[in-house]
């Protein structure tokens, strides 16, 4: 984070719900590197659950934020399947909580690159959202994320969502195909890789993905942007070999059947973001995905 100049600028308080998580605990790292004080910043813990009116409806009244980062939604696809209902009910719960009690703060909700479906080829904001077959466990997520923008357009014009764009780096564990491939290989065990591995993506390192936030913050943005980077699409299949290379591993990709829904393409366009902050990723994919494989080499 020593290279990262951007921070907030204009906010006193910020609350960070789903601050436990990958992105969150990274946004409050920067926050207090940047030397806000914890008494400035307020992690909505799990236990306070955002699907919860009373939790919410009290912390905000408690801590007065001036600015709410929505984070809190269940990340992954297996962690999804198992708890549909949970995951729906804090994407759209939780926000609505939010948006009833956020008094005069500014909102600013995370909402996701799969909106735009198995194909995300350089959608832009304006672009139709997609929205998978009822009762298909795999595209809960992406419902309800839909359903959260609608509520938060209609709902607070001030209101700032970013679409991140597989967002990856050091701290990410749980979820996410470079964090399960660097603790795989790490640890010696098969790579597994659900079909032949030719899905594409463009993986965005998590310092300019914050750099790219705060600065829309700080030009007050509201509405829709997506952020990533578009510069270094590769394969599955491309990544976990580099992996497996960078970390000297005898680990050996493995292919399952592929999953009867998969993201096929996912590359991001962020002209929009470019051309109203003038952000542009500055971080070379391979550099920081050696500096994650260290990182998990020394958990």
């Amino acid at each position: 984070m020593e290279n990262s100049q951007v921070t907030l600028k204009n906010y006193s308080r910020i609350l960070i719900t789903g601050g436990k998580g990958f992105i969150g605990s990274r946004i409050f790292e920067r926050l207090m590197f940047h030397n806000l004080s914890v008494e400035a910043v307020r992690v909505f813990d799990i236990d306070e659950d955002v699907r919860d009116l009373n939790n919410v409806s009290f912390c905000l009244h408690e801590f007065c934020p001036d600015l709410i980062l929505s984070l809190a939604s269940t990340a992954g696809i297996k962690r999804v399947e198992e708890n549909p209902v949970q995951c729906i009910e804090t994407n759209v719960l939780g926000v609505m909580n939010l948006i009833r009690c956020r008094g005069n703060a500014k909102i600013v909700h995370f909402s996701t690159s799969e909106v735009y479906g198995d194909n995300a080829d350089h959608n832009l904001e304006t672009d139709v959202t997609h929205v998978g077959a009822a009762g298909s466990p795999r595209w809960v997520y992406q419902a309800s994320k839909v359903c959260a923008d609608h509520l938060i357009m209609n709902s607070d014009k001030n209101a700032l969502i970013v679409r991140p764009f597989n967002i990856f780096g050091i701290g990410q564990e749980g979820h996410g195909a470079i964090a399960d491939f660097c603790m795989w290989a790490r640890d010696g065990k098969d790579i597994t890789i659900f079909g032949d591995g030719e899905q594409i993506r463009s993986w965005c390192p998590v310092d300019d993905f914050i750099d790219a936030l705060f600065m829309l913050i700080n030009n007050d943005a509201n509405g829709i942007y997506n952020v990533g980077n578009p510069t270094a699409p590769q394969s599955i299949l491309d990544t976990a070999m580099e992996i497996i290379e960078n970390t000297d591993s005898v680990s050996k990709v493995v292919f399952l059947p592929k999953r009867d829904v998969d993201i096929s393409y996912r590359v991001p366009n962020i002209d929009k973001l470019t051309k109203e902050t003038g952000w542009k990723p500055t971080r070379d994919f391979h550099e920081e995905l050696k500096h994650t494989i260290e990182w998990w080499r020394n958990k």
